[in-house]
């Protein structure tokens, strides 16, 4: 006959496995692969495991390992244009951050908003006007091509804007500072973090017009479950009220803004 502390043990365990959820209801269907490439300072680097250096990328590990959905989750590490092409291909696929635009609407499937940040002109010429569209659409302007910061502010400028889109946000900034554009449209965490990775004072450019607010997304190929859609949903949702989520955002210098409220 079990002893009364062995009964007692028993029991507990039995208690608790009523109580606690099966695993498999917060089990993924299968194995997701995250999207993304280098967009500082959102995603930096990446290293191991889910483990991706950057606002974006240290929030979206802390939200899935927080939900213990690590070990269904690997990165493929990729030019930009590339994540977004095979996101749309590839079922159980993620990608982030990505600027939810009218064109992008239906060509994912939109899980959440994970940082919220502006869109500016931005110039290092002291005598140069850049507080308004019309002063902005006499400049040559450089952006990020592909970005919101081309597409949309190309719109927002009209016909006779000139842009000079490129691949590289390094290379906006080198142009900047040789003259070889007079304008660059980004946001404003990014224009620092350039700045400074050249060695350059982030206090000397100088911020003009602001071009539009900029939601940067995690999303999924359009194929996703409904049931896969969820849980990664709440998932990040959960997290965004994590106090780590707002000292992930400091840490790279990103405000919280409008997200996580």
């Amino acid at each position: 006959m079990s002893s009364f502390p062995g009964r007692l043990l028993l029991l507990l365990a039995l208690v608790l496995s009523f109580l606690a959820p099966p695993l498999a209801a917060q089990a993924l269907s299968g194995p997701f692969v995250i999207e993304t490439g280098e967009i500082a300072p959102y995603t930096i680097a990446f290293k191991s495991g889910i483990d991706i250096e950057g606002a974006a990328g240290e929030v979206v590990a802390a939200a899935i390992r927080k939900a213990g959905l690590e070990a269904q989750f690997s990165v493929e590490w990729v030019p930009w244009k590339r994540a977004q092409e095979n996101t749309q291909a590839k079922p159980n696929t993620l990608i982030f951050p990505l600027t939810r635009t009218a064109v992008r609407e239906p060509q994912y499937k939109w899980i959440s908003v994970i940082l919220s940040v502006n869109c500016y002109a931005f110039a290092l010429d002291p005598a140069l006007k850049i507080d308004t569209l019309d002063d902005v659409k006499k400049l040559r302007v450089g952006a990020l091509a592909g970005s919101p910061p081309e597409t949309e502010v190309i719109k927002l400028l009209g016909a006779g804007a000139i842009m000079d889109p490129v691949s590289d946000e390094d290379l906006n900034y080198a142009k900047l500072a040789q003259g070889r554009i007079q304008a660059w449209s980004t946001q404003d965490v990014v224009a620092a973090w350039t700045a400074k990775k050249a060695g350059a004072d982030p206090a000397k450019l100088r911020r003009g017009v602001l071009f539009f607010n900029q939601q940067l997304w995690v999303a999924a190929n359009l194929a996703t479950k409904d049931s896969d859609f969820k849980i990664l949903q709440k998932a990040i949702a959960d997290y965004l009220k994590d106090p780590g989520y707002t000292a992930i955002l400091g840490k790279y210098g990103v405000s919280k803004t409008a997200v996580g409220k």
